[in-house]
């Protein structure tokens, strides 16, 4: 039984069900690395950068983020809603919580499809570039 306070708090989350089950969006992850930054793409679709300057991670997915919504990131060791555009610090465990998933990694922005992608090297990689 929901709490009728709760409901009001998850009817606005979408529902995104078994996703740990769905195949993975096509693509592949890249790594790209400069003095001040580096980055994972996905197809396109998903781009994880390090800021080694100010030790902060940051996804964008399809090319921009949308302020004002938020981002779930959803691996196996845990979930995090962000607001957009969605930043943390290289500390945060978000970073290894995407890094080590086993297998899968979902994003899903409010107001759009939900995007699941497997879970590589290259994006532990930036994680760590943030930390040295």
């Amino acid at each position: 039984m929901i709490l009728p306070a709760l409901a009001l708090f998850v009817a606005d989350i979408p529902v995104v069900e078994a996703w740990r089950d769905r195949g993975v969006a096509p693509g592949t992850w890249t790594y790209a690395a400069a003095p001040l930054a580096s980055v994972a793409s996905y197809g396109g679709r998903v781009e994880v950068r390090c800021d080694k300057m100010t030790r902060r991670l940051s996804v964008v997915l399809d090319g921009q983020a949308m302020p004002g919504t938020r981002l779930l990131i959803s691996t196996t060791n845990g979930d995090r809603w962000l607001p957009q555009p969605a930043a943390w610090h290289a500390s945060d465990a978000i970073g290894d919580w995407m890094a080590f998933s086993r297998g899968r990694i979902l994003f899903l922005e409010e107001g759009h499809m939900p995007l699941v992608v497997p879970s590589w090297p290259r994006l532990a990689r930036v994680v760590e570039d943030c930390r040295v």
